[in-house]
């Protein structure tokens, strides 16, 4: 249930990212942050999986897929570095 508001939060901060609707500074900060969270997921098998059992219609987190496709490179550079310089594992943002 927890993991499932955490991907309900993330969800809403992708759209206020992808619509512009944080102040410039504040949304470099929050893409970062999302970026991060994002290489955290994929990081993490047990949630990983989580994430794509909770995508349920072609529209759950449509948000934060955008959010996703847009920043693949930073979040692939972001998992390489939390794995190590081999960057093993599998990405959710190459999933779309």
């Amino acid at each position: 249930m927890a993991f499932l508001e955490l991907l309900n939060f993330l969800e809403i901060t992708a759209a206020a990212v992808n619509d512009k609707l944080y102040p410039k500074v504040s949304r470099r900060i929050v893409r970062d942050k999302l970026q991060s969270s994002v290489a955290a997921l994929e990081c993490a098998p047990d949630w990983h999986k989580m994430f794509l059992d909770a995508v349920a219609t072609p529209t759950t987190f449509s948000e934060l897929l955008k959010f996703m496709g847009r920043d693949r490179r930073q979040i692939k550079e972001t998992v390489a570095m939390m794995k190590g310089k081999n960057g093993e594992g599998i990405s959710i943002a190459e999933k779309e």
